[in-house]
C-alpha cells in the first residue's frame, strides 16, 4: 500500500504468504496489522492492531477504517505481524 486515503475504508492485503524454507503457503496464520507515524506513534481513533482475514490460499486482508486519525501530507508506516506457529512468525 502506497498511499493512504483520508476519511477512506482501504484494504491492506498481503498475499502469498509463505514458508520461505519450504515454499508451503500458510493458511491458517494469525495477521495483524498496525498504522503508526514514522516515530512509532499508533494512528488515534482505531484499536491496534487490526485483525486480516485469509481466504485459505496464502492471501490476508485486514480493513483499515475511515476513522484512523490521518492528517494530510503527514507519511506513516504500516506494520504487518504473521504467526503461523511453530516458529513461523514474520514482521
Amino acid at each position: 500500500m502506497d498511499v493512504l486515503l483520508l476519511q477512506n475504508d482501504m484494504v491492506c492485503e498481503v498475499s502469498g504468504l509463505q514458508n520461505a524454507v519450504t515454499g508451503e503457503s500458510l493458511t491458517a496464520a494469525t495477521v495483524t496489522v498496525t498504522v503508526s507515524d514514522l516515530d512509532g506513534v499508533e494512528v488515534p481513533a482505531v484499536s491496534w492492531p487490526v485483525n486480516a482475514i485469509g481466504d485459505g490460499a496464502g492471501t490476508y486482508r485486514a480493513t483499515l477504517p475511515d476513522t484512523m486519525s490521518l492528517v494530510l501530507g503527514r507519511r506513516y508506516r504500516i506494520d504487518i505481524d504473521a504467526d503461523a506457529g511453530g516458529g513461523l512468525r514474520g514482521h
